[in-house]
């Protein structure tokens, strides 16, 4: 067996046994997942492909595209919960393959090939979020398939590695707007510090190319703009401004929810590139001596503009979340795997000293919170953790430490095991007890069964859809500012209402239909209307 088989057979493995981990241990976790599925399920409804719904409300924080591959499953497999988590799961293989791909074309004479998906794949950020019901994984394979048919065209394979160019563009726009531009652009704009002279192709093809590139992807995305705006459910006022507008120019340069330091970045590029950044061999490899410098290779080149011109364009950019980076994480598994490569030093057992020292601050951290964490302090799930919870964690730092023999390739492979480890114990040791503060399954089915019965349900607060899809509503709920409850409960004797609060969570406090803690203290109560009264009324004297 060759090793780029080995290398198939052992990502395929390590990706679909973590999904299968996540898929037993927890269900959508609130507020993103659970809100992404609830606004393809509400569309489901609707049967309208063109605007999605949040709510009852046209929803334009995203494009389509996700929730179009949803629904797509659903026509096949009927509605469930495990294909739009499958989703994710394919968009980070196909990932793994351009990756491959995209190394084999620049280094066709190395094996940088055989190096950088298992990095990629080693990331454990990346490995998180191939079983996350977000857009970032989808992102990411767009950036990555637009980057391939940009690098090949611009290294004189011919024009029409542009139209894929344009595939890719149009379809990140429909996956997540104009930001697939963002990490794109910079490979384009800065090709020359990258290219080698002797492949430079033409200004004049290049901008004929790219202008083609982009003229593909406006039309892809112009094709389910226009429809949904002139849509009856869509408009310029309700849902093309706010599209258009709010959801890129203003969200872009204000993003006050997300506003952050423009350093924030830096010292979160130790989390982001972990395990790699802690192990010995990526910095042997990276300043070991060599023939050529290591810049005056043109992949080396090409990784570190596309990468860091990225770091600095986000930096700028208001809005700032570690997963926003997510797509840049190939292109450093390009580079470290090119280092790795090209020194082939194996890095040995004391250079897993410090990747097992991180293990073990995992180990320490999980120990923590189940035996000493405040009880005050901690939220309520945390009792649940198991106080042998970390011994695993140790055990798996010195099996690393052990087995950390054999060239570097297997070296590799070991680490990035390690973290797909790492991650199935969270999911075992914290995500089951979590799940109960996070899990919504079932308070989501009682708000279905009151629907049924035909019972109005209000929502006191900010309502994400945490609801629709777990209980499959097929009504909207109410939504009320706390001010407003009073008005609306002596106008509604009959409904019911969801609220949230820091309180004391149980029958004690008053009589309630149904009272959970909910996430990290919260307690969610559904309640009659009458019940409700009398639970403001007694919030109203005490405060008196």
């Amino acid at each position: 067996m060759t090793e780029a088989h080995k290398n198939l057979l052992f990502l395929v493995a390590c990706s679909v046994g973590l999904f299968l981990v996540s898929l037993l241990t927890r269900s959508l976790i609130p507020v993103d997942e659970t809100r992404y599925t609830s606004v393809a399920w509400e569309m489901w409804l609707r049967e309208d492909y063109l605007v999605p719904y949040l709510n009852g409300a046209t929803y334009s924080h995203k494009p389509p595209l996700l929730f179009w591959l949803f629904m797509l499953g659903w026509q096949v497999f009927g509605v469930n919960e495990w294909w739009p988590r499958v989703i994710p799961l394919l968009f980070s293989l196909g990932s793994l393959y351009l990756v491959h791909l995209l190394a084999r074309h620049v280094w066709p004479e190395r094996d940088v090939h055989l190096y950088a998906p298992v990095i990629l794949l080693g990331f454990t950020i990346w490995s998180f979020f191939s079983t996350a019901v977000m857009f970032d994984m989808m992102l990411a394979f767009f950036v990555l398939l637009a980057i391939f048919g940009m690098v090949r065209a611009l290294s004189g394979d011919g024009l029409n590695w542009w139209l894929l160019t344009g595939l890719a563009w149009g379809l990140g726009m429909l996956a997540k707007g104009p930001v697939i531009f963002v990490h794109t652009l910079p490979v384009l704009l800065l090709a020359k510090f990258w290219l080698d002279a002797e492949r430079t192709v033409p200004t004049g093809k290049i901008l004929k190319g790219a202008l083609s590139a982009l003229a593909i992807s406006v039309v892809i995305i112009l094709a389910w703009v226009i429809p949904a705006i002139l849509s009856p459910s869509g408009g310029w006022e309700n849902y093309g401004r706010s599209l258009l507008l709010g959801q890129n120019i203003e969200r872009a340069l204000k993003a006050p929810n997300d506003a952050l330091a423009w350093w924030y970045y830096l010292p979160v590029l130790p989390f982001l590139l972990f395990p790699w950044f802690y192990w010995g061999g990526v910095w042997k490899s990276l300043f070991c001596k060599r023939d050529r410098p290591l810049l005056g290779e043109r992949g080396v080149r090409f990784a570190l503009i596309w990468s860091v011109s990225v770091i600095i364009i986000f930096s700028l950019i208001s809005g700032k979340k570690v997963h926003y980076l997510l797509p840049i994480l190939p292109a450093i598994a390009l580079l470290f795997g090119a280092a790795m490569d090209r020194s082939k030093v194996e890095a040995g057992r004391f250079s897993m000293l410090v990747v097992a020292l991180m293990y073990v601050l995992i180990a320490i951290g999980v120990g923590y919170a189940a035996m000493m964490y405040p009880v005050d302090k901690r939220p309520y799930w945390i009792a649940d953790i198991s106080i042998w919870a970390w011994l695993p964690f140790i055990l798996l730092a010195m099996a690393g430490v052990w087995l950390s023999r054999g060239n570097l390739l297997s070296q590799t492979r070991l680490i990035t095991l390690q973290s797909m480890l790492v991650l199935a114990l969270l999911h075992a040791t914290i995500f089951i007890p979590a799940m109960q503060g996070y899990g919504l399954k079932d308070i989501s089915l009682k708000v279905r069964e009151l629907q049924d019965r035909g019972v109005t349900v209000a929502h006191i607060g900010k309502y994400q859809d945490e609801y629709h899809f777990l209980g499959r509503l097929e009504k909207s709920l109410a939504l009320l500012h706390e001010s407003e409850a009073p008005v609306w409960l002596a106008n509604h004797p009959d409904a019911y209402v969801i609220s949230y609060r820091y309180i004391q969570c149980g029958p004690e406090v008053e009589p309630a239909e149904y009272m959970r803690l909910y996430r990290n203290g919260q307690c969610v109560t559904l309640r009659s209307s009458a019940q409700q009264k009398v639970y403001l009324q007694r919030l109203t004297d005490n405060q008196s």
